[in-house]
């Protein structure tokens, strides 16, 4: 998987106009921006192969929202705080997402970072949004792997046709009619660690579009 330098530039969005006036603050771009921007190298970071990036993926039993997700050998998982928003809920989130993420990061503007680093475990990458109306990104801390997932709350990413999905893969029995809970129950005894999370970045990658989702997946493919 391809490295990041600490202290790269990764991407930069053209600034808005100027408004007219003089004392008025340049607009602070907001979560969507700084998505926009990020996209780039969230591409690079999950390297070459079938990649999805989705917005807005929801952790089971926590129900928190990761921002930006991208699934391909590893799935990485991205918060982004932006001048608008506070860190009332990071810790909360940090926990959701070490669940089920191989590799997370924050981006963040520049004044939440003190704060954030301290409350973010070390393994966690932060990426700072400069301060002003472009979007500016700057590695400050690389990402380094998560060694806690926990393997059913990755199962419970699983919708029960993708849980039987997997199970007939292994054995070629069908299995229709069974409880999504009992497949899921089923597949935790069957497989190791490295299998399940194996198991739910396959059907991630190959899950359909949600329709009415008002950002469209992107799957590519290199």
């Amino acid at each position: 998987m391809a490295s990041t330098a600490v202290g790269d530039a990764v991407c930069s969005l053209p600034p808005s106009r100027p408004t007219a006036g003089r004392g008025v603050r340049a607009p602070v771009p907001d979560a969507a921006k700084i998505a926009e921007a990020l996209i780039p190298e969230v591409l690079r970071l999950v390297g070459p192969g079938v990649r999805r990036v989705t917005r807005e993926l929801v952790v089971p039993v926590t129900s928190e929202r990761a921002d930006v997700a991208a699934i391909g050998d590893a799935t990485w998982l991205f918060e982004i705080k932006s001048g608008r928003d506070s860190l009332r809920r990071l810790h909360r989130q940090a926990d959701a997402f070490a669940r089920v993420a191989d590799r997370c990061v924050l981006v963040a503007a520049s004044r939440h970072l003190p704060d954030a680093g301290a409350a973010l475990p070390p393994w966690w990458g932060m990426i700072a949004v400069s301060d002003g109306p472009a979007v500016t990104l700057r590695w400050r801390r690389a990402a380094a792997p998560n060694r806690g997932t926990d393997r059913r709350t990755l199962l419970l990413m699983l919708r029960r046709d993708e849980a039987e999905a997997a199970l007939t893969s292994l054995d070629g029995r069908c299995r229709a009619g069974h409880r999504r809970m009992s497949l899921l129950a089923e597949l935790d005894r069957r497989l190791d660690d490295e299998g399940i999370a194996l198991c739910v970045r396959d059907a991630l990658l190959h899950r359909p579009q949600q329709p009415g989702r008002s950002a469209a997946d992107l799957l590519v493919e290199a």
